[in-house]
Order: structure tokens, then sequence, then C-alpha cells
């Protein structure tokens, strides 16, 4: 599967992103800004399931911050333990009756691109998901989000 940037998708500190609501906009800041402050040098990257209410077209409103051990460092690398945790959640928001809305992490550098982690734990755990979040915390207290799109043609 493709994913897009959209052309209007990166925010600094808007309460509005299209598919998202505002209380969770706020709490995926908070969120990333925290893992900005954990650690002295680098930010621990964080990350989390969206989802949302059965009803279509509604938004995204509850974050599920996935458990990481941080075998490999700060970044949200994944290690079996980790992955199996993952899948435990999944499983469990599935037969809640929520949708799968999004995926959402934090980045402890400047890059807000897709990595290959985020690709692979939307393709592995979450491919009903319709859109990625990498939340940027600044220094200043801000926090940059950008959005991905699932490719409309499906490739």
């Amino acid at each position: 599967m493709a994913w897009d940037q959209l052309a209007a998708a990166t925010h600094l500190n808007s309460d509005r992103l299209d598919g998202v609501e505002p209380a969770l906009l706020q709490s995926i800041r908070e969120a990333s800004y925290a893992g900005l402050l954990s650690l002295r040098v680098r930010a621990l990257e964080v990350g989390g399931i969206l989802t949302r209410l059965p009803q279509p077209d509604s938004p995204a409103n509850e974050l599920h911050p996935i458990a990481c051990e941080y075998r490999y460092g700060p970044q949200l690398k994944l290690s079996e333990k980790d992955r199996a945790s993952l899948a435990l959640l999944v499983a469990s928001l599935r037969r809640s009756g929520r949708k799968i809305a999004g995926w959402v992490r934090s980045v402890g550098t400047g890059d807000s691109d897709l990595s290959p982690s985020d690709l692979e734990i939307v393709r592995d755990f979450v491919p009903e998901c319709s859109f990625i979040l990498i939340a940027v915390p600044l220094h200043t207290g801000d926090v940059l989000v950008r959005k991905f799109q699932a490719d409309a043609s499906g490739e």
C-alpha cells in the first residue's frame, strides 16, 4: 500500500485535523512532548493505535498507546515481546467494536517521514487503518503533526 502526505496535512499546534477529534489531537501532542522530555539527549519515540466509533465517517477519538520495552534504544522499534503485546491490543480493540482508524508515532529527531517500522506495523497489525500521523515535538512546546493518507488507488 502506498501512503501520500496530504497537501494540507502539516499542522503546528492546530486543534483541527480532518478525521481526528481535537481532544485526541491534544492527547497526541501531550504524549509526544512527554517523550521529548523523557531523555536528556534524545526524545523517546511513542506510538499507538487510533480508534473511532463504528459509525461511518466518525472521526478518530481515542489513542491506545502501545507498550515498548525500547530494547533497541529510544526509537519505536518493536521487540518480539512488543509485537506480541501489540497483537493482543489490536485483538482487544477489534473485539470491543471500535474501528481502527490510524497509527501514530512521535519522532525523536527532525525526520518526520514514514519509517520502515511504521509501514511494517500497519502492514502486519492494522492494515485497515486509513491514515498515519507523525508527531514532531519541538523544544518550544509546539508539536508538528504530519498526516499521511492511504493511497486511494490501493497500490
